[in-house]
């Protein structure tokens, strides 16, 4: 006996119920791995955050300037030769002055003579060749008769001669920043970071106002608690200045000096930040011969 319309259309619909089963739970395993990841991916950072906020200070002015120490040794010891970091000197020639002063006291000799030896012969042959352009108009008379058209030629080709680019060391350290301060915030959403956060000093001013940069929805828990914490950490600094001031008035000078001495202090730090590295520098710098 041969197979009925029915059971043939029975069987199919088997078959596109368990292929439909089967997307269901190849979807669900995905979504599973995806929020396990998610999961994993958050904690890590909680554990980084958790790290900063034991430090004394701006947690981001601690991440920063211990990432910056690792990155003069590594720029010492090997990347100060690699591509693109070469090309990025070359054409800032050289580091702001701030890195440039760091480059001279803590870098080997040699390494300090390679920098700069590769930038003078980078750029020197575009300088000769701009001083020769403007001999020649110099010579031919065109030089206090130049057009308008002249002068935009020249000005282009001097505008090549000019640094281009950001200081190496500038831009990873502010890109350290802006990672810390956003993880940072993510963070916030646990209870235990904001109960962790809650006994530190915050945020320096200058790394607050990086904060308010992050205005999406999925940073507005973590804003609103740095946000909190600054107000109540301003408010404890003009206290303690009133409480400074109160005590120079000869009424009340004899009182016992306190915490309120050493205010100005505080609040410069809340301003400013930690300006210096809190891991100690590496000492034991990599030595070249030439």
């Amino acid at each position: 006996m041969g197979l009925k319309i029915t059971d043939s259309v029975s069987a199919s619909e088997k078959i596109e119920v368990k292929n439909a089963a089967t997307v269901s739970n190849s979807k669900s395993a995905s979504q599973n791995r995806n929020a396990k990841e998610k999961n994993r991916i958050f904690e890590t950072k909680k554990w980084e955050i958790e790290n900063l906020l034991k430090q004394e200070g701006c947690p981001v002015c601690w991440a920063s300037n211990d990432q910056l120490e690792r990155n003069w040794f590594w720029f010492f010891s090997e990347s100060y030769g690699e591509g693109s970091g070469v090309s990025q000197y070359i054409n800032f020639y050289g580091f702001c002055e701030k890195h440039t002063l760091e480059v001279a006291k803590r870098g080997p000799e040699y390494v300090k003579s390679a920098i700069y030896h590769w930038i003078i012969s980078h750029k020197l042959p575009q300088l000769e060749q701009a001083l020769r352009e403007i001999n020649e108009n110099a010579n031919s008379g065109k030089i206090s008769i130049i057009s308008g058209l002249e002068h935009r030629r020249v000005n282009k080709k001097l505008d090549v001669l000019k640094p281009s680019g950001s200081c190496l060391f500038c831009e990873s350290y502010e890109a350290t920043e802006r990672r810390t301060v956003e993880t940072l915030l993510v963070v916030l959403q646990a209870p235990e970071i904001r109960d962790l956060y809650g006994k530190t000093e915050g945020l320096c001013m200058k790394h607050f106002f990086k904060a308010l940069d992050f205005t999406d929805s999925q940073y507005s828990c973590g804003l609103r608690e740095i946000l909190t914490f600054q107000v109540a950490k301003l408010k404890a600094l003009e206290h303690d200045f009133d409480e400074y001031f109160r005590k120079t008035d000869y009424r009340f000078s004899k009182e016992p000096k306190g915490n309120e001495q050493t205010t100005w202090m505080r609040a410069i730090r809340t301003f400013i930040g930690d300006l210096e590295p809190k891991s100690k520098p590496n000492e034991n710098r990599t030595s070249h011969e030439g």
